[in-house]
């Protein structure tokens, strides 16, 4: 979840920039996909949560997929926030 959540801040400072600093779009596409994309562990999450549900945990994978988007999404927005502040 470390992972993930750094990856989204860095997206979050990366989105910013574009905003609000004139980061170009090719730019941030590059860089996010590219190095956003290949540091973060989707995958892994995903895997984990459907090995939740076909281990009979189910609550345990949504309360896991839940918790991880919503600390992603706030740090994605904290990196935006970030960049608008500066």
């Amino acid at each position: 979840m470390l992972v993930n959540a750094s990856g989204s801040l860095l997206l979050g400072i990366l989105t910013g920039l574009s905003i609000y600093h004139g980061l170009g779009s090719h730019m941030l596409a590059v860089i996010g996909v590219g190095l956003c994309g290949g540091y973060t562990t989707w995958s892994t999450a995903s895997w984990e949560t459907v090995h939740l549900v076909h281990t009979g945990h189910r609550r345990d994978a949504v309360i896991y997929t839940v918790g991880g988007l919503v600390v992603c999404l706030a740090a994605a927005a904290a990196g935006i926030g970030l960049m608008a502040a500066t």
